[in-house]
């Protein structure tokens, strides 16, 4: 990928995704240290940014005047206790925001100025170049910008542009998806480890189990159920587990699990 050299990107904000966005950006090669920039109010976050990454630390709003982009990275009670400057530097540029359950028309009314609003939910897998993003724009974006968009959002996975009435699920799926990965995972490894294996056993079967599964269900033109089918004989141990995970209702407990997190993400965004 090449990367835009005449381009600076700034982050307002810089919590764990903005984090794996950065990482990605680099790795990627998208962005140069020297062109992302990390304004935090209390300054910590940002500093350890530039510790771990060798990004340029805005220690005024007015550092940020300069980018081409900004990435609205905060929490989203936190965009009330932002400072006011902050409104301001966006002016003329692209906002491309990460934050949950908020709308582009919230969003509108605090950056007015902007010249477009782009709502994004990334993933945290983005930190090692495998995120899926789900993304939203406001109105017209020109197609350079459009292509700068995709370049930024690539360098850290894949993308999918959608309805942003489709955000919220989009959230509830990828956004924190890889959390109920994690859970499962933990789920597993402790199982293993009550039915006799020690900690380092566990944990490499486990994890290779799902990163070789994954592979499979991502190079294959098959559905995970066939799949799955294909991983399980008459009678044998296969069956047997996925029998209690269908009398315990695997499948009801994670539909309900995502219908949370999307409410969840209607709320945060009233």
């Amino acid at each position: 990928m090449n990367e835009m050299k005449s381009m600076k990107i700034g982050f307002v904000g810089c919590g764990n995704m903005a984090r794996a966005m950065i990482q990605g950006m680099i790795a990627g090669q998208v962005f140069q240290p020297q062109d992302i920039y990390c304004y935090t109010q209390s300054g910590f976050s940002s500093n350890l940014a530039n510790v771990d990454f060798g990004v340029q630390v805005a220690t005024k709003v007015d550092s940020l005047l300069k980018m081409d982009f900004i990435v609205l990275a905060c929490k989203p009670f936190q965009i009330q206790n932002l400072d006011p400057s902050v409104f301001q530097v966006v002016n003329g540029k692209i906002l491309i925001s990460v934050l949950a359950g908020t709308k582009i028309e919230k969003l509108r009314a605090s950056f007015k100025d902007s010249k477009c609003i782009v709502r994004t939910m990334p993933n945290t897998a983005s930190q090692v170049q495998q995120g899926f993003t789900g993304y939203a724009v406001e109105g017209f974006l020109a197609d350079l910008d459009k292509e700068v968009l995709l370049n930024i959002l690539s360098s850290f996975g894949d993308s999918i542009e959608v309805e942003e009435d489709k955000i919220d699920l989009i959230t509830a799926v990828s956004g924190s998806g890889p959390a109920y990965i994690f859970e499962f995972a933990s789920a597993m490894i402790e199982a293993s480890i009550r039915l006799g294996l020690n900690k380092q056993e566990a944990e490499l079967a486990v994890q290779k189990t799902f990163k070789g599964a994954s592979a499979l269900m991502e190079s294959s033109v098959l559905d995970p159920d066939i799949l799955r089918d294909q991983v399980t004989s008459k009678g044998g141990t296969t069956e047997a587990a996925l029998s209690r995970f269908k009398k315990f209702e695997l499948r009801n407990i994670v539909y309900s699990a995502v219908e949370a997190a999307k409410m969840r993400s209607i709320e945060l965004s009233s």
